[in-house]
């Protein structure tokens, strides 16, 4: 049967910089003068019946080669055989941890046809950098393998069943092939596979999908990853919410749950999540200690296992969590070697480059010591777009041509000739309604040649600007999500506007404002709703006043659910500066539940 070749791959982040040691070989003894061999000339290591046998006690011995240097070697699962030169159980190893350097090939004779094993070989014996070699079965008592003419200069053999053998020969060049550089990459965000990224802890988690209604049987264990299918309540746990990287089993956090929030209560924004219960399991009582306040947002994890989606009631698995270095360095062997692509979640990568500024033609292999910049092309996303779109209608910068009375028509509020104000200016008169469908670009289209001079109409009522449910519908609008939304009446869920009620809270009809609605469905509810946004959605509040009905809406930009905040940007009104808007503003939930507000997501924005 053919032997099964296969490279193996290195799971990482990195950079390259290289160096490149002068190696000389002591080919014939340690007394002899140091020099690099002939490429031509062959040197020999036997392990036979008579010759460096291994001491089945220890796990470590010095090998002589022929010409009488000692080379280190490892090994495990040794067993001494009478008249060959001894047995490796299923499960062990030999490996040289001294280089013999140019290795052309290996010369195994076995006492039997039964053994199945695994050659790896590498320039270092980090085998990790090299290649893996596996046989299932053999047909003759002599087998020889030339490395697939690699000349690696570390080899390790590893019994897949008991091995028994008479001899094992390995010649050399004493020529190293694979002098070693370091290529450093400046990764901008992103991870490669091959490349290792930097640590933060890792520690081995209980894991359990659900699925089955067992998993209460495993309630008490420290931790487990649970698959999300929204059918879990357990409470006073840590959480954290996983997304799938692009990379097998790489994942990146999503979402920190605080505790004593059900899972039952999320959403369905992680595709997992892991659980740490403190104290619980007081035999190992420092996993929430790993994870409490020291996990964040945009962590990258892996795991040694696929995590699937079928229930298993008993598997451990080792959790790695990775800081998302700028940058790391990789060490390479291969020349010339072809550089991999990297993973960024919501870009696309262009290349590789010799600057920062991208200048020059991309970079494909490298042979040397070298430093890589790595280029994407930024894919803005829908919601970001409406973010961007709102923080620009709140930054634009314009002086009015003469005074503008406030749209309340009070003498008092005015827009005042030769000022600069920055955001378009809050109205709810005719003006609003006029630029409704693109409330920048049509106030733009008012400024003079020099884009800063308002020239357009100037009275109260006719004033282009914009109010805060216009921006915000217009944000919407002009980046195609298309609502039937054109005040904040219309807005609430169930006015045949488009308009979602996000998490999934109850509510009736117009008549139910948000102050009935968060009164009908309680603050948990309402705060598990919370949890849900994300940027381009919105919170609204409409209630009863003296005058009829007070109503306000602000676009969502980010949130923190371990802080419970919300941040917006909001057309907030006349406050006598120089701007009507709020910018990144922040509320707590309890902020914004005890005024009303009800989270809301257009058709459209998924």
């Amino acid at each position: 049967m053919k032997p099964n070749l296969k490279k193996l791959t290195l799971v990482g982040v990195f950079s390259i910089g290289i160096v490149i040691p002068v190696f000389a070989f002591s080919c014939f003894g340690s007394n002899t003068k140091l020099f690099q061999a002939r490429a031509d000339e062959q040197f020999l290591m036997a392990l036979s019946e008579s010759t460096n046998k291994l001491d089945e006690e220890t796990t470590s011995a010095y090998l002589r080669t022929n010409l009488g240097n000692e080379k280190q070697f490892s090994y495990e699962g040794y067993s001494l055989l009478s008249e060959s030169w001894g047995s490796i159980t299923s499960g062990g190893y030999l490996i040289n941890d001294d280089s013999l350097p140019g290795l052309t090939s290996i010369d195994i004779i076995f006492n039997d046809l039964t053994p199945s094993f695994t050659l790896m070989y590498s320039p270092s014996n980090d085998m990790s950098d090299g290649y893996v070699h596996e046989v299932s079965s053999i047909s003759s008592l002599n087998y020889s393998y030339n490395f697939d003419e690699y000349n690696p200069n570390h080899f390790k053999f590893i019994a897949n069943s008991t091995c028994n053998i008479k001899s094992i020969e390995l010649k050399y060049s004493c020529s190293d092939y694979h002098l070693p550089y370091q290529v450093t990459y400046h990764l901008n965000g992103g991870s490669l596979l091959e490349a290792p990224m930097s640590e933060k802890y890792s520690y081995i988690c209980n894991r359990v999908n659900t699925g089955t209604s067992d998993y209460n049987t495993h309630y008490t264990t420290d931790s487990f990853i649970f698959y999300n299918d929204n059918k879990i309540e357990t409470l006073y746990a840590h959480k954290i919410g996983l997304v799938r990287h692009n990379i097998d089993n790489e994942y990146i956090v999503h979402e920190i749950v605080p505790s004593g929030t059900s899972i039952y209560q999320k959403g369905n924004e992680s595709t997992y999540f892991i659980i740490a219960h403190s104290g619980l399991n007081t035999n190992n009582p420092t996993l929430w200690n790993y994870l409490y306040n020291k996990v964040s947002t945009g962590d990258i994890l892996r795991v040694d296992k696929p995590l699937g989606t079928t229930s298993l009631t008993n598997a451990n698995v080792k959790v790695t969590f990775y800081n998302n270095d700028s940058f790391v360095t990789k060490t390479y062997y291969n020349h010339p070697y072809t550089l991999k692509s990297p993973s960024k979640d919501g870009v696309t990568f262009v290349g590789y480059y010799l600057n920062s500024d991208f200048e020059g033609d991309a970079v494909t292999e490298v042979t040397s010591n070298i430093s890589l910049y790595v280029k994407y092309n930024e894919e803005v996303s829908l919601r970001q777009r409406i973010v961007n779109s709102m923080y620009a209608m709140s930054q634009i910068e314009w002086t009015p041509n003469s005074d503008i009375t406030y749209y309340t028509n009070e003498s008092s509020k005015k827009f005042v000739a030769g000022t600069k104000y920055i955001g378009l200016p809050y109205t709810m008169g005719n003006g609003r309604t006029t630029t409704m469908n693109d409330p920048l670009g049509i106030f733009k289209s008012a400024l003079d040649d020099d884009n800063y001079t308002y020239i357009g109409p100037t009275g109260y009522n006719s004033y282009y600007g914009s109010d805060c449910s216009s921006s915000v519908s217009g944000a919407w609008k002009v980046n195609g999500i298309e609502t039937n939304a054109t005040y904040t009446g219309n807005m609430i869920p169930g006015e045949n506007s488009k308009i979602l009620a996000l998490g999934g809270y109850t509510y009736s009809d117009r008549t139910n404002m948000t102050k009935t609605i968060c009164t009908n469905n309680g603050s948990t509810k309402i705060y598990s709703c919370y949890d849900l946004l994300k940027p381009g959605d919105a919170i609204i509040r409409r209630v009863s006043s003296s005058d009829g009905w007070a109503g306000h809406v602000r676009l969502v930009t980010s949130v923190d659910t371990s802080s419970q905040t919300v941040t917006v940007i909001e057309q907030s009104g006349w406050s006598g500066g120089n701007t009507t808007w709020k910018v990144y503003a922040s509320y707590s939930y309890s902020t914004l539940f005890n005024n009303s507000y009800i989270p809301i997501r257009p058709y459209g924005l998924d």
